[in-house]
């Protein structure tokens, strides 16, 4: 091997194990977990503050929800388990304990009758106010593009969104912990100004597939990077910049930031559903089940509805 091509070695080597190291804060995708901002070469201002001095708060260390129910974890099931008798029943008595029995197993295998509260969900105390119709159900996911976990959850979501029922509103909430997160955020509101939802697995590939952050060494280049994989992708340089310093996309920042202090989400992905509502992957136990457990929840809001 060359002098030349063992530099070209060693150059990709340290370039991968950059990438490594960024990400490898994200296991767990937390906040805390998070990149920090004295550990990033960009500035401790936001993002907004460093393109169009607008201040963004990013969300304030707050405790754990406090879910007053968490103690005695109820279910949304039905009914105590029948027993046989010892001594055999008269006909009227032995067909009326069919009859209930029956209605139990009903009971016991409707869609909702799995989740428990506490263990599979917690309650938001106090609930909050929706951004939805009163005949819709809302439900929020918060994603970060450097989170694997959100990543693998993505397929399910994109899977499940054009087939979810017609009373549910569904809409992605990306974290504002820090100016990493900030920069990450007004990438995914720029594709979504621009009309190009397509992008938004795309550029998830991006990061946790192709190997490229979406961001540089400062805010600068961090948006001449995004902007590179936008022009990629179809998207008019004019175009980009355009919406990247638009109002609405600093206003949609600065929205998502206040949902994430308002339900005090600390980690990603995280579903939050009528604003009542929170559970994760691990929580309802596989990414199928969050689906299943997120259609349940929003059926029970649905028909609660007055």
């Amino acid at each position: 091997m060359n002098t030349r091509a063992i530099s070209i070695s060693i150059a990709t080597l340290i370039i991968a194990a950059g990438v490594l190291l960024f990400f490898g804060t994200a296991v767990g995708c937390t906040k805390q977990n998070a990149p920090a901002a004295d550990d990033q070469p960009l500035p401790d201002t936001t993002i907004s503050q460093a393109l169009d001095g607008t201040p963004v708060e990013t969300a304030d260390a707050a405790p754990e929800p406090t879910d007053a129910t968490a103690s005695a974890p109820d279910t949304l099931d039905a009914g105590e388990e029948v027993t046989a008798a010892d001594e055999p029943a008269p006909p009227a008595t032995e067909q009326a304990n069919i009859r209930l029995a029956q209605a139990l197993i009903q009971a016991q295998t409707a869609p909702d009758s799995r989740w428990r509260r506490g263990k599979h969900y917690t309650t938001v105390n106090p609930a909050q106010p929706t951004d939805t119709p009163p005949e819709k159900v809302e439900v929020l996911e918060a994603f970060w593009y450097g989170c694997p976990h959100c990543y693998g959850l993505e397929p399910y979501l994109q899977s499940w969104d054009p087939k979810k029922p017609a009373y549910i509103k569904f809409t992605r909430v990306p974290a504002t912990w820090g100016p990493v997160h900030q920069l990450h955020a007004r990438l995914f509101y720029t594709l979504m100004a621009l009309k190009r939802p397509d992008l938004h697995m795309v550029a998830f590939r991006e990061v946790q597939i192709g190997g490229n952050p979406l961001i540089g060494r400062d805010v600068a280049e961090s948006e001449d990077i995004q902007m590179d994989f936008a022009k990629r992708h179809g998207i008019k340089e004019e175009d980009f910049k355009k919406a990247y310093h638009s109002d609405e996309v600093t206003k949609n920042i600065q929205h998502a930031d206040e949902l994430l202090r308002r339900y005090r989400i600390d980690s990603v992905p995280q579903m939050v559903i009528n604003g009542k509502y929170m559970a994760d992957v691990g929580s309802a136990g596989g990414h199928s089940q969050l689906i299943s457990l997120v259609n349940d929840l929003a059926a029970r809001e649905h028909n609660n509805k007055p």
